[in-house]
């Protein structure tokens, strides 16, 4: 596990609503967790500086993403959210955020997505293209200058907790994301009853690597202000009567198709209640966000 001790640190202001009055809840040897008093949000401060943590990074300090042991766990859990994925939205462009090796890429493109990512690890990004053939950027997400309307669907798995300034990358996405495209987020949720519980050894809390912590509050605020709507709540992963309509409608446009081949339409309808029966994989204190534009 990456961690930020040591690094060159900065008293920095709320990330959400810019405030500097804040309230310490959490004090340890090496960092503090306060909470801001205006919106609530809470994130560490004083907090490693932007460029400490590309450097750290770029160093590959205990990086253990390219071992045998991470593949084997992880590619169960990608394939779980890529099932979800395609749920509602099922090819096109996507881009996924902190895509580390690239497993969850590697997946959509051979279900025929069109995969891009963005990593800030030089070793992830290396063993992404070189083992994987990925479309990878080495560096962060505004760095890329990825067009326009350009994505279908955008993912942040586990990442935006890492980030310094999430609101400026949420911007990024509303910009490149199409109309009708749609942004998919897995984070911690600092308000469920085990963060509460557990406090500091919540595991969002305990991960030294993690500066920033978010609520369905604040992390809906920093979407409305980055012209994006949150459109499913934490831990019902995807709303079944959105998911429902979405396939009928996507059912409907084929009909034509379909009736000539009615097994394909009645195996299309098992998929979908499968999916939206499907066991979570995500835990009481994840919550995974489904966002779009604004209208």
């Amino acid at each position: 596990m990456l961690t930020y001790e040591g690094l060159k640190k900065e008293f920095v202001p709320c990330p959400l609503c810019n405030s500097s009055s804040t309230k310490k809840i959490f004090k340890e040897e090496t960092r503090e967790i306060v909470t801001c008093k205006r919106c609530s949000m809470v994130y560490v401060n004083p907090r490693p500086t932007s460029e400490a943590i590309k450097q750290l990074y770029s160093t590959g300090i205990s990086r253990w993403t390219t071992s045998k042991e991470y593949i084997d766990k992880k590619t169960p859990f990608f394939e779980d959210l890529l099932s979800r994925v395609q749920m509602i939205k099922n090819g096109g462009k996507i881009l996924d955020v902190g895509c580390g090796i690239g497993l969850f890429l590697k997946l959509a493109r051979e279900n025929e997505w069109e995969a891009y990512g963005v990593d800030i690890s030089n070793e992830d990004v290396k063993y992404a293209r070189e083992k994987f053939r990925l479309n990878v950027h080495l560096g962060g997400l505004i760095e890329a200058n990825y067009p326009e309307e350009f994505f279908d669907v955008v993912t942040m798995w586990d990442v935006i907790e890492h980030m310094a300034d999430p609101l400026s990358h949420f911007k990024e996405i509303k910009k490149i994301l199409k109309n009708g495209g749609y942004l998919f987020i897995l984070t911690g949720n600092i308000d469920s009853d085990e963060a509460k519980q557990k406090g500091v050894e919540w595991d969002f809390l305990s991960n030294r690597s993690h500066i920033v912590f978010f609520s369905t509050q604040t992390l809906g605020e920093f979407l409305d202000l980055a012209g994006l709507k949150m459109i499913c709540l934490p831990n019902s992963t995807i709303l079944p009567e959105f998911a429902s309509s979405h396939m009928i409608r996507k059912a409907m446009k084929k009909m034509k198709i379909l009736v000539r081949e009615p097994a394909t339409f009645i195996d299309l309808l098992k998929k979908a209640y499968a999916i939206l029966m499907k066991p979570k994989q995500t835990h009481d204190s994840s919550m995974m966000i489904l966002a779009t534009k604004k209208d």
